[in-house]
């Protein structure tokens, strides 16, 4: 499970550029799983696909002051 903030969801939907929301999405999942080799690799890729996925959803929200965490 991982948790993204409002603030994380207000940055992306008030001009993120792609490389920045790719930066912290990166930040977030090395900081969340840390270890290397393929089984990380893996882990590593499909929480950050789970997470860009969740800001794509939440961005497309009208009210993100509703949004307190995920």
């Amino acid at each position: 499970m991982f948790f993204l903030g409002a603030r994380e969801v207000i940055a992306a939907k008030t001009g993120m550029t792609d490389f920045q929301l790719l930066t912290r999405a990166a930040q977030k999942v090395e900081t969340a799983i840390g270890e290397t080799g393929r089984f990380a690799g893996t882990a590593k890729h499909t929480y950050a696909n789970n997470l860009l996925t969740v800001i794509k959803v939440y961005t497309e929200i009208e009210d993100c002051n509703s949004i307190s965490m995920l």
